[in-house]
């Protein structure tokens, strides 16, 4: 079956040699995360959060931009590799595991997130349901959004990338809900590639409408509460 053309050790062997990555400091990359963080706070309050563990942080885009807005930011990624070229790789901040299997105790940060990774992990279910564990309140992903035409033709190119078909908006909403959080905000949104972008066309990008049908990723944000409702405040 096409979407399942991948498997866990395929993904493994992929990240510890892929190299294809731009720095942190990337003029492209740059402006795709901190359009991203606005975007974020447009409709969610950072200044609550003081902890956050970054899952699948690979080589630290998200953690390195948002570290201006986050006191004390965490990373785990099961690449090596990725976590070589990491700004915080000198630090006490990175650990190298799974996210279906996070080494830290129940409720140990205000904010669990992760950009661009469920869609490498065979069964994202436990991933999630890891990050509902180990989150004090909110719950945080973004991933591909098989209907924006690159996303899905990239998926059906490359193998490793395979699994980018099963991420509609509705799934990604399907597995916080199977978690037991409710569902916030749920939206399509951004243009750029921080890794494929010209860096002339990145500004024009920046300029379009950044939520839209078919936008490159799908965002979903959760909040454990005692009675979690799934249809709070989502837009779609």
């Amino acid at each position: 079956m096409l979407i399942s053309s991948t498997n866990d050790p395929q993904q493994h062997q992929h990240w510890e040699e892929d190299t294809r990555y731009r720095s942190c400091e990337h003029p492209v990359p740059v402006r795709f995360a901190d359009q991203r963080i606005r975007y974020i706070r447009s409709w969610f309050d950072l200044s609550q959060i003081e902890t956050a563990l970054d899952v699948g942080c690979g080589n630290g885009l998200s953690m390195f931009r948002l570290r201006e807005h986050i006191p004390r930011i965490f990373g785990v990624d099961r690449s090596g590799n990725m976590l070589s070229h990491h700004p915080f790789r000198a630090t006490s901040r990175l650990a190298l595991a799974d996210g279906a299997r996070l080494p830290f105790r129940d409720n140990a940060f205000d904010l669990v997130f992760g950009w661009e990774v469920l869609h490498h992990i065979a069964e994202p279910e436990q991933a999630v349901a890891e990050a509902v564990r180990v989150s004090r309140r909110w719950i945080l992903f973004a991933e591909p959004n098989r209907y924006n035409p690159c996303q899905f033709a990239y998926a059906l190119y490359d193998r490793e990338h395979r699994w980018v078909l099963r991420y509609s908006l509705a799934f990604m909403r399907n597995l916080l809900i199977g978690a037991g959080v409710g569902v916030r905000h749920a939206s399509r949104a951004g243009w750029i590639f921080p890794n494929i972008t010209p860096m002339a066309i990145a500004p024009l990008l920046e300029k379009l409408p950044f939520q839209a049908p078919f936008a490159i990723s799908n965002w979903v944000l959760g909040e454990k509460t005692t009675n979690a409702s799934a249809g709070c405040g989502v837009q779609t």
